[in-house]
């Protein structure tokens, strides 16, 4: 997967913010227009929908997290410090 690019990553972030302060349910797709400060249209050029917004910041926060795991699960510590390392990573 490519890195989002500066349009998608001020959509995504905008949203975030929302979905945190008021529940994925209750933001709109006009809220999170006005949050990017963008026209709803160029909102839809970049996301079908808000589900598209929510499924590009999961897959960029496991990308992230998964990039974080790799070291650690192929270093030479022990099994509990491998565990305990990647439970502060997740």
């Amino acid at each position: 997967m490519s890195p989002l690019d500066d349009k998608e990553r001020r959509i995504s972030e905008a949203a975030l913010r929302l979905f945190l302060r008021h529940g994925f349910r209750k933001v709109t797709m006009m809220d999170v227009a006005a949050e990017a400060g963008m026209s709803r249209p160029s909102l839809y050029a970049a996301f079908a929908n808000k589900e598209a917004i929510l499924a590009a910041l999961l897959r960029q926060s496991i990308e992230t997290h998964v990039a974080a795991s790799r070291p650690v699960v192929q270093g030479d510590a022990g099994l509990r410090e491998k565990l305990e390392a990647l439970l502060e990573i997740w």
